[in-house]
């Protein structure tokens, strides 16, 4: 039978001995994240656009914010609810600040470009097209390996 984090998280809160309460917070952190694990990636994924990467970073962030405010906890909602709450949270300031960083370096683009000298910005130009060379060439030579 699955165990309860609320009513475990109920228990928790509680306890008198300080100790006992930390190990039954830990328990509770325990369960929700082996219940709700594979929910709160999808959830996260699905808020930062589908992408897998930053959707498994801000749920991890999520995990350890959660883990970290437990104890803090007012019980005024399921303790799932709680996780998920902190997860929106999480998501919504990636995309903040994932899109201002992009606007940021829009905005400034030109500004960087007037204070560079020439020579130095063909410099950078030549070495993002080395770069870009070298990565389609990777790309060759991988669907050359996956062919074999």
């Amino acid at each position: 039978m699955p165990v309860d984090p609320d009513a475990l998280w109920r228990e928790a809160m509680a306890e008198a001995s300080p100790f006992r309460r930390a190990q039954l917070l830990e328990k509770v952190a325990t369960v929700v994240i082996d219940l709700a694990g594979a929910r709160l990636r999808r959830y996260c994924v699905r808020l930062l656009d589908g992408d897998e990467a930053r959707g498994e970073d801000a749920a991890q962030r999520a995990f350890l914010t959660f883990w970290k405010v437990l104890a803090r906890f007012a019980g005024r909602s399921a303790i799932e609810t709680f996780l998920f709450g902190i997860a929106r949270n999480v998501c919504l300031r990636d995309r903040r600040d994932t899109g201002r960083a992009a606007r940021l370096r829009a905005e400034h683009e030109d500004d960087i470009r007037a204070f560079v000298h020439p020579d130095d910005l063909s410099a950078v130009d030549e070495a993002r097209e080395r770069r870009e060379r070298v990565a389609e060439l990777e790309r060759a030579l991988a669907s050359m390996e996956a062919r074999e």
